[in-house]
């Protein structure tokens, strides 16, 4: 199997990431690297520097804006307020961008982790890890109908360390995972050739970065699922588009019972019109991100607080545009911010931070 066949190839570029640091910038960033590490005031970063120059914008989520890297379906998941991994790919391949911010120093690495589609990423506070992807597929959009997972453990600039990839399910399209501080992992994914929507619950052992998951289980109807645990409590949110081909967005809250493996539901609340919306939670805060409904690239945002069963938000405000035909925003948030990534055209791959 291709997967099977990489795990050699990932073992040595492991091995490549940590020589890389006995040498050049990054062993100088490790150097620079505070004993405790201090939240950093996001509105006065000049910017995530991975490559290319930085350009300021307007709106809430305008901040700062940079040109990262190349690809198409980024995800960004962040840890302790300074370190950022961004997951993307870009023909069938999978890479992963890793920094780490000390006083708005930006230092990153960039490596292929494997062959796939469709990554998403989340890391807690203690940078204990989950990814999930689509295999490749004959198919070119989706490239592939079943998911795999790995654990692993977020190291700063020296990039990360993954267990060797493991088959969760098949016939399922555009994966998201989340895990939380409790080391409580939640997956959820759109049946393959129909509108079903699923989930797991699974529990991470840091020890070795393995996943014990329970069933599987249907909730509701719709495309494109994104899910958030909140980082300290076992709350989530998780947001998709409408299973009727209409362009309406809907969220549910729901709670996770670590016992069963189960995840008791709130109704489905319909909350703007859009597409490919991302969903990030943080100590009861809810921070949501789409494209529009017309399609035309323009990319807003809600923000709000979890009550009860259900979610006070905002009004949506516009922050910037990008090209929809090659994968959702991700927005990503704990105590030091919120940041999101979206395709700005062809293969360059944007941030936005508050």
């Amino acid at each position: 199997m291709k997967f099977e066949n990489q795990l050699t190839s990932l073992a040595r570029l492991r091995a490549a990431a940590l020589r890389l640091l006995l040498t050049g910038s990054l062993a100088t960033c490790i150097a620079h690297r505070p004993a405790s590490a201090q939240m950093p005031d996001l509105g006065l970063l000049p910017g995530i520097q991975f490559t290319g120059n930085s350009t300021y914008t307007s709106g809430p989520l305008g901040g700062y804006q940079s040109n990262i890297v190349l690809g198409d379906h980024a995800k960004l998941a962040w840890s302790g307020g300074c370190n950022w991994i961004v997951y993307h790919s870009g023909n069938d391949s999978l890479w992963y961008d890793a920094a780490y911010l000390d006083g708005g120093m930006q230092c990153s690495i960039t490596l292929q982790y494997g062959w796939g589609r469709n990554p998403s990423v989340s890391v807690n506070d203690y940078g204990f890890m989950v990814e999930a992807h689509n295999n490749t597929g004959s198919d070119a959009y989706w490239n592939g109908n079943d998911v795999w997972y790995s654990g692993g453990q977020l190291m700063g600039v020296a990039g990360a360390y993954f267990s060797p990839p493991q088959y969760l399910d098949p016939n399922a399209w555009t994966p998201s995972v989340s895990i939380n501080n409790n080391e409580v992992v939640v997956e959820v994914h759109q049946q393959a050739n129909n509108n079903s929507l699923f989930y797991r619950v699974g529990s991470y052992n840091p020890t070795n970065s393995a996943i014990s998951w329970g069933t599987s289980f249907q909730y509701d109807t719709g495309y494109s699922p994104c899910v958030c645990l909140d980082r300290t409590t076992n709350t989530l949110v998780e947001v998709h588009n409408d299973g009727s081909g209409s362009n309406k967005l809907w969220y549910r809250v729901g709670k996770v019972n670590t016992s069963s493996k189960t995840i008791t539901w709130s109704g489905a609340t319909n909350y703007d019109n859009g597409y490919w919306p991302s969903v990030a939670v943080n100590n009861g805060k809810v921070y949501e991100t789409h494209y529009d409904g017309s399609l035309e690239g323009s990319l807003w945002e809600h923000v709000g607080y979890i009550s009860g069963s259900s979610i006070v938000l905002s009004r949506a405000s516009y922050y910037d545009s990008g090209d929809w035909t090659q994968g959702g925003p991700s927005i990503s948030a704990d105590n030091a911010g919120v940041a999101a990534v979206h395709n700005g055209g062809g293969t360059s791959i944007f941030i936005n931070f508050e």
